[in-house]
């Protein structure tokens, strides 16, 4: 059956659907910079992280990002060049997309009672585009296809730059610091702070890279370690309190090389090492009984905690954090941040926004060619 002659309105509703498929994949890909950056745009402790924290949106949310990436993506694709069946297709999508994008709301309202702005976004504007899309169908008025390769570049400029604008943004705008990290910080050096767990497994794997990496800048970089041991490690409190003993005694890179290495870190195995690195053990036995010490570290959980905790190692190298160490890309990210905090940002570094200009510019271009027609 040939579709029905398209109602008065469908033109505006076809327009809206294409609209709040770019909003929706704005909101989508924004999601997805920030959990795999880490608050990129979600300050911590706010509705993203319970969100992202809560059972649900373990089991669920890092693959909703890039279904509506995807989807809203391809339903805009799908709008531009599809056929028929696709463009039925599409809008079916559209209208379960909707439905899924109250579920996630209701759920999050409801579950877990607390809101990720991220993920209202995308699904107020989901819930909009379903609703739309509903119509259309009712209508039996599917998107007819751009065959003018002008405004069909305009719609492909403003996908890419939907999808594109919060890489961008999150690129130039770094997250800030914390305040007890921007305390750490020293004039003339660059100051790296680790948070580090002594039985952490990736901090240990981390500890002779980045000890390899730093030694090569001399005096040029400076290291604060602070050590968070984590509730599931028996002996890293305690493994903690010899490394801030060392430290007092000038000795604390020695003992936090032993403590990384060894597999060993009970309290007789820990009075060894001691001696091995020349520590004076009446001295150092009275350290580790002094309750200031445990007090510095509750201290220093204290402030870890209030910034917003996610995960050891977490390392910042200037006004750069990178969490975690990945095995397999080793140095690199940790080279990279300390080259850009000794000499700066590279002069590539606004090649995205020259990109997005331009991409924008090609977006606006139809609309420009008419209003230089209509001034002529």
């Amino acid at each position: 059956m040939a579709p029905a002659e398209p109602r008065a309105g469908s033109a505006q509703l076809i327009a809206a659907l294409r609209v709040l498929c770019l909003a929706a994949l704005t909101f989508s890909s924004a999601a997805l910079v920030d959990g795999i950056r880490g608050h990129a745009f979600c300050a911590h402790g706010s509705g993203c992280d319970a969100v992202r924290h809560s059972a649900l949106g373990q089991l669920l949310g890092p693959q909703l990002p890039w279904l509506g990436v995807l989807g809203f993506g391809g339903l805009l694709l799908a709008s531009l060049y599809g056929r028929a069946a696709w463009q039925r297709a599409a809008l079916s999508f559209a209208v379960a997309a909707g439905l899924a994008g109250l579920s996630l709301l209701a759920l999050q309202l409801f579950a877990i009672g607390a809101l990720c702005p991220l993920c209202l976004g995308a699904d107020l504007t989901a819930i909009a585009a379903g609703a739309v899309a509903f119509v259309l169908l009712r209508r039996r008025a599917l998107p007819p296809p751009i065959h003018t390769w002008d405004t069909r570049l305009a719609w492909l400029a403003a996908l890419f730059c939907a999808f594109a604008a919060p890489w961008v943004w999150a690129r130039a705008r770094p997250e800030p610091p914390p305040a007890f990290v921007r305390a750490l910080q020293a004039p003339g050096v660059v100051t790296v702070v680790e948070l580090s767990d002594f039985e952490c497994p990736y901090c240990r794997a981390l500890h002779p890279v980045l000890d390899e990496l730093l030694a090569r800048h001399g005096q040029r970089v400076r290291l604060v370690r602070m050590s968070i041991p984590l509730p599931g490690h028996p002996h890293a409190r305690g493994a903690a309190r010899a490394y801030y003993c060392a430290e007092a005694q000038g000795r604390g890179d020695a003992m936090a090389d032993v403590l990384f290495s060894s597999s060993q870190l009970q309290a007789a195995d820990i009075a060894v090492y001691a001696r091995s690195i020349g520590l004076a053990p009446a001295r150092f036995a009275q350290c580790l009984a002094d309750p200031a010490v445990d007090r510095r570290i509750d201290g220093d959980i204290a402030k870890v905690t209030a910034a917003g905790f996610d995960g050891l190692p977490s390392v910042w190298i200037g006004q750069m954090r990178i969490l975690g160490f990945d095995r397999a890309a080793g140095e690199a990210p940790y080279a990279a941040a300390l080259e850009r905090a000794l000499h700066g940002p590279s002069p590539w570094a606004n090649a995205p926004w020259l990109v997005l200009a331009l991409a924008a510019l090609v977006m606006c271009w139809p609309a420009l060619r008419a209003l230089l027609k209509r001034a002529r």
